[in-house]
């Protein structure tokens, strides 16, 4: 895998679009950088064996309010809790927006889909990205495999820019002129003859 992709899983269920990523990991050399997910370990003060993975969950709005989980090789990702309420106002906000994904954005737009991305967690990981074998998203009675892919940054982002697209709206047919097809129907005065 070139240095400027990254490794996905996706798929389609009845109604949403699904990716799953791992968190990216630092790039640099420098010591000073943390990866995204020591970030959101320190952040939030989630336990250190914990394992993270994101998942964008495409469609319309309504149909993103469950979550649902993800089955790796038999490790279970589910998403986190929703914020204590004895929890300050900002630190609410900033679990519910980072980690939960909320509020999910909706649009009035006839066939509109949005995106939810939410931060999953098991306490176990597999033993190896790359040799992953099943991932599975599942949610009540559904369940979707997600097929593996490696992809470039420009191709992640037309992936996600194509599936939020608003759908153009159909063009109406145009009106047939007094039920003739064409303006060739329409009788010259001169060339009607009356008999006499």
């Amino acid at each position: 895998m070139a240095a400027a992709e990254a490794l996905a899983w996706s798929g389609e269920s009845e109604e949403l679009g699904l990716v799953l990523e791992p968190l990216a990991s630092v790039q640099q050399s420098s010591s000073s950088a943390i990866s995204e997910r020591e970030m959101l370990r320190e952040q939030f003060e989630l336990q250190p064996e914990l394992d993270l993975m994101r998942l964008h969950m495409i469609g319309p709005a309504d149909a993103l309010a469950e979550v649902g989980q993800i089955q790796m090789d038999g490790v279970t990702y589910k998403a986190f809790p929703a914020a204590d309420s004895s929890w300050p106002a900002a630190q609410r906000l900033l679990w519910e927006g980072v980690l939960r994904g909320l509020p999910v954005a909706e649009s009035s737009a006839p066939g509109a889909r949005t995106r939810r991305s939410v931060i999953v967690a098991s306490s176990t990981a597999p033993d190896s990205e790359i040799q992953i074998g099943k991932v599975v998203w599942a949610r009540a009675a559904e369940s979707t495999v997600l097929s593996r892919k490696v992809w470039s940054a420009a191709a992640r982002r037309a992936h996600f820019d194509a599936a939020t697209a608003i759908p153009e709206p159909p063009v109406p047919p145009e009106p047939e002129a007094n039920g003739l097809e064409s303006s060739t129907d329409v009788l010259d005065p001169r060339e009607v003859v009356i008999d006499e």
